[in-house]
Formats: structure tokens, sequence, C-alpha cells
């Protein structure tokens, strides 16, 4: 007789062995493979359950998690480093976007990039800092993600970055998406699985 091995979960497993069943190691009665198999099977539709609903959550839309321009500090092409570093400073951010006159987004700013600037090879030059603009200095190439799209591609995005600048289709800036926002939707879906 073929001998298999089935694995359940992390630990538990059966398999056969000379035309016997051992559950984890000990010799298995026809009630206890049933239990077994009946557990599984449970187990098994709780999976898809969360599959499925890891498919609403992914195609989801991002509009309704979205923290508006309204309330995000940002700066302007024009403004001086040294403004930049005190909105920076105030409001406790790691980066700020950087919005040109008609308010479409135009790069991000942060604490680094400032002081790289102002470095200078024996000590800071803080007085450098009001002759610097921002365009100078910020990131242009940074990801963004349009109000109409789903949380799968914001996810794949905020694997590496802690917010997402949002833009309308015109580029116009719209507010940003928050990678701990998208983990409380997440772990809303996954609780109301489990339910």
């Amino acid at each position: 007789m073929k001998e298999e091995v089935f694995v359940f979960g992390n630990n538990s497993c059966f398999e056969v062995k000379k035309g016997y069943l051992w559950y984890d190691g000990m010799e298995a009665d026809t009630f206890t493979f049933s239990l077994i198999v009946k557990r599984f099977d449970e187990q098994k539709e709780r999976l898809r359950m969360v599959s499925i609903n890891n498919k609403e959550f992914l195609f989801a839309p991002i509009a309704d998690q979205i923290i508006s321009s309204e309330k995000v500090a940002h700066v302007q092409i024009g403004n001086n480093a040294e403004h930049a570093l005190l909105v920076l400073t105030k409001t406790g951010y790691s980066a700020i976007p950087v919005l040109d006159h008609q308010y479409h987004l135009k790069g991000l700013l942060g604490i680094g990039m400032i002081t790289d600037a102002i470095l200078g090879l024996e000590r800071i030059e803080y007085e450098r800092l009001e002759n610097i603009k921002v365009d100078e200095i910020m990131e242009t190439s940074l990801p963004t993600i349009r109000v109409n799209e789903r949380f799968q591609r914001a996810m794949d995005l905020l694997i590496n970055h802690p917010f997402l600048c949002v833009t309308e289709e015109d580029g116009t800036f719209a507010g940003i998406l928050t990678r701990r926002v998208v983990m409380k939707e997440f772990k809303k879906y996954l609780y109301n699985v489990q339910a």
C-alpha cells in the first residue's frame, strides 16, 4: 500500500502507513479520521470565505478612505525650504506634498531632503534655508494613485510607502491615503469574516 501524508494547519497531520492511519504520530481509528476530515473541511470553508471577502476588499474603491486635501498640510512651488521645514515641524509629518498654484501635485518634500540641501562640509548651513526653493529639492518621481482606483493598487504601492498622494484625473491634488487607513479597513474585513 502506498504511504501518504496529509497536513492540516501548521502542526496536525495524518498519514497512511502499511494500511494503518496515523494522526500526529499515533494510530487513529475511523472515528478520529472522520473528525479530522470534518475539521479540515470547516477550515477550508473558512479560508474560502476569507478569500472571497478579500476580493471584495481588494476591488473596493478608495474614495471613501482618502484624507481630503483640505486636511493635509502642503507647500507650494516657490515656497522656500525654511517655510517647508516650519510646516513639517509644526505638523509632525515626515513628508508633505508640493503643489503648484492650481493645486496640481508636483512632488513630495521631506525633512531629509531639506537637511541634505543645507549640509555643508563642516556644519549645517541654516542660513541657506530661505534661499532654497522647495521645487529645487523635492522628489518628483513619487507613487500616486487616482481617486477612482481600488484598494488592490493602493496596497501594492503602500508596501514601500507610509502614504500615497491621491489625485483627480486632471492631476489636481485630492488628498492622501495612508497605510494605517488601509490596514484598518483590511482588519475590518478580516474580523467580519471570522464573525
